[in-house]
């Protein structure tokens, strides 16, 4: 006669719901993080359709480029209250409006670079550095 201990079942058994929560858990982990960035997505692929072109940027946007080079517009033209411009924002660009030479508005792209880089001036070339090469400009 064998006697077999019930109070511990063979491993293969005990694994097996372990196992399933773990695919439950990593399922239900995936939902959380995609469906949210999903509904984003469809929110900004309905937004960009309800802006047009400000009249303002309009003959500048059309003589410069255009959509392939700006894109659609992302917003509409509203007055930015750190610079006190009129500015509209595009899939690639931002235009403002800026006092010209002739003392009239004018409209220019805006150097995002220099906007959101914070770019540092160019680096003065002073002579030989060691393990550096220097190439002219062409």
């Amino acid at each position: 006669m064998s006697i077999t201990d019930q109070t511990n079942p063979p491993q293969s058994q005990s694994r097996l719901p372990r196992n399933l929560i773990l695919v439950v858990l990593l399922v239900v982990g995936i939902l959380v993080i995609v469906m949210p960035i999903r509904a984003m997505i469809r929110g900004l692929q309905g937004r960009s359709e309800d802006f047009s072109i400000d009249p303002r940027f309009s003959t500048y946007y059309d003589h410069q480029g255009g959509q392939d080079l700006f894109g659609i517009p992302i917003s509409g033209a509203f007055i930015e209250v750190e610079t006190g411009k009129v500015v509209q924002y595009f899939e690639n660009a931002r235009l403002e409006l800026d006092s010209g030479s002739s003392g009239g508005l004018e409209v220019k792209a805006s150097s995002l670079g220099m906007m959101l880089g914070g770019w540092e001036t160019p680096l003065i070339y002073a002579g030989e550095a060691p393990g550096c090469r220097f190439y002219q400009d062409s």
